[in-house]
């Protein structure tokens, strides 16, 4: 069982990005099956081959954001710790208590990975990872090709509803 000092129990924050990847995958697989096929064997290619490329990308950033190391300060030894406190001002440094070391001006403890992250942002639940200096690229690009992606299945759907207005409700409409 985890402590307050060491965040949110793996298990928990590891189950909001793999809910979150799995629905991605699932809905995914159900646009491609009903609207996304139709559409691109009754209307244009360009619909499933978009929204195809955008999916790669979505999922290529998202595990980019995920696994990419955040900026994270390690613990040194006491050389090196000194030499830290010695070439930056007092101004340009703080002590965390948490990780035992000196920090960097812009670096944050995250209480739920329990480590010191350079140029912090936040602790996204949904990548199960801090976004810090290293991967804050990453995570733009996945939250932009995320939403674009979102944006043309949304489209999609809405196309294929509009030319099929007149068919009686079925598993094509309703996973629509």
């Amino acid at each position: 069982m985890a402590s307050a000092r060491d965040g949110c129990h793996p298990v928990l924050s590891g189950s909001f990005a793999s809910f979150h990847f799995s629905s991605l995958l699932a809905l995914s697989c159900l646009f491609f099956t009903f609207p996304g096929s139709w559409l691109g064997l009754n209307v244009s290619w360009a619909f499933p081959i978009v929204s195809g490329n955008l999916l790669i990308l979505t999922i290529l950033y998202f595990f980019l954001t995920s696994f990419t190391d955040t900026g994270i300060l390690h613990k040194g030894i006491e050389e090196e710790l000194e030499n830290q406190a010695n070439t930056l001002s007092s101004r340009q440094q703080h002590w965390c208590n948490n990780c035992q070391l000196y920090c960097l001006p812009h670096t944050f403890h995250c209480r739920w990975c329990n480590i010191c992250v350079e140029e912090f942002d936040h602790h996204c639940l949904w990548v199960n990872n801090c976004i810090g200096c290293h991967n804050f690229r990453f995570f733009l690009l996945f939250v932009f090709f995320l939403t674009i992606y979102d944006l043309v299945a949304l489209l999609a759907c809405f196309t294929y509803l509009a030319l099929n207005f007149q068919q009686p409700f079925g598993v094509e409409k309703i996973c629509t």
